[in-house]
């Protein structure tokens, strides 16, 4: 019983870690997601990735870029890039 909680802790320990580096490269690529979304603001992969970094760093952003995301579902296009020039 003891090994396995040990295991445990180790795994959660593991699990902190690993989010910890997807926040950091979350962040690191923000501005080039930032960056093509201003260059190409219909692009869906585009403001889908900004739309789950926003969500994952609990940024109100998120809810922007889920509207823009539905525009580009529903076969619409979104008039303005959200990162003008």
């Amino acid at each position: 019983m003891t090994n396995e909680i040990q295991n445990n802790q180790g795994n959660e320990l593991k699990i902190k870690q690993l989010e910890a580096e997807v926040m950091s490269l979350m962040k690191d690529a923000l501005p080039y997601f930032k960056k093509a979304e201003s260059l190409s603001p219909n692009d869906g992969n585009v403001l889908t990735a900004l739309f789950t970094i926003y969500k994952m760093l609990n940024d109100p952003l998120q809810n922007e870029f889920e509207k823009r995301v539905q525009v580009i579902k529903n076969g619409g296009r979104n008039n303005a890039s959200y990162f003008k020039n």
